[in-house]
């Protein structure tokens, strides 16, 4: 029957007309509608396989990141050692004989479990106690303008050749210094330059 047919090829085109509507301007359009609901769903539906498959994806990564940390880290604790000798021996040719520096390097744990970061684990702070029984404290905490700037000149007097930083700005390096003290200075700044 003709009629029929007709009926059920313009219902049918409703129907396509209405799905238009709602979830795009063209077949394709309202495909792709389709497959990407069907996609999500498949997502919820499986999602705690994929949340297991994410989870041992991170622990591989956790791991593999974890070896570069621990190598990083022992990198660090061994150059510690070198550069605190010469940074010493550096603020005592600039008239601080009795310093006392070092750098404190502490793992950074949560749960037993280090806290990776995209520069390791490490959190690294310089410590220095410039008179003779002094406490050592952090850097930060108690150096003067003029002090931070001799302890940054005699740490960039070891570390220049490795940084690759052409210009540093030593801020107040001769303030509160004697003409002994400034001479000194002069030279290790003309050695650093």
């Amino acid at each position: 029957d003709p009629t029929e047919s007709l009926n059920s090829i313009e219902s049918r085109l409703d129907k396509i007309g209405k799905l238009k509507r709602k979830y795009g301007l063209t077949i394709e359009e309202v495909l792709k509608f389709r497959e990407n609901a069907y996609n999500e769903l498949n997502t919820i539906v499986n999602s705690d396989d994929l949340l297991k498959s994410l989870e041992k994806k991170e622990c591989e990564l956790y791991d593999a990141a974890l070896l570069i940390a621990n190598e990083l880290h022992n990198k660090r604790v061994e150059f510690s050692k070198k550069l605190q000798e010469k940074v010493k021996q550096n603020l005592e040719s600039l008239d601080m004989p009795k310093v006392v520096f070092f750098a404190d390097i502490k793992e950074k744990c949560e749960d037993e479990k280090k806290v990776l970061s995209r520069v390791g684990y490490d959190n690294i702070e310089f410590y220095i106690s410039a008179n003779l029984g002094a406490e050592p404290m952090p850097i930060c905490r108690i150096a003067s303008g003029g002090e931070l700037a001799r302890i940054m000149l005699a740490i960039k007097s070891v570390i220049s050749d490795k940084d690759g930083i052409s210009t540093v700005v030593f801020d107040e390096i001769d303030a509160g210094v004697s003409g002994k003290t400034a001479r000194k200075i002069g030279i290790k700044l003309l050695e650093l330059s």
